[in-house]
């Protein structure tokens, strides 16, 4: 698991209004087989190959993730989806070593209905301005 996804998944776990809609349920990448829900996913959807910014000798990048929230109904989806921007949206400080000066919300759909699984998703993206 990348270290950013990671540093997500412990921002949003540690957040209450996020853990008291999802519990423990957050992972990186795929949800497992099974899991009850609501629950989160958080994927690196791009990662700029060069700083974009230089501040001193400070270089900073910001990658886009995508978190979605999933849920057996449609606003189950969005309550999580709206916890999560809540949760994320602004933050900044020092993270497991990592300096993060923003974290922006980019774009956000949904809910959509997968067919497959019958339940419901709400991916949002967020831009992670953080040193390289």
């Amino acid at each position: 698991m990348p270290e950013l996804v990671k540093i997500i998944g412990d921002i949003l776990l540690d957040d209450a209004g996020v853990s008291g809609l999802v519990a423990d349920r957050v992972y990186a990448g795929q949800l497992p087989q099974n899991v009850n829900l609501p629950a989160i996913s958080i994927h690196m959807i791009d990662e700029p190959s060069h700083p974009t910014l230089e501040q001193g000798i400070s270089e900073l990048t910001y990658p886009r993730i995508q978190v979605s929230a999933r849920g057996l109904a449609g606003a189950d989806a969005l309550d999580v989806s709206a916890a999560i921007k809540a949760a994320l949206n602004g933050v900044r400080g020092e993270f497991e070593g990592t300096r993060i000066d923003a974290v922006i919300s980019d774009a956000r759909q949904g809910p959509i209905y997968e067919s497959e699984t019958k339940t419901y998703h709400v991916p949002a993206d967020f831009k992670v301005w953080h040193d390289e």
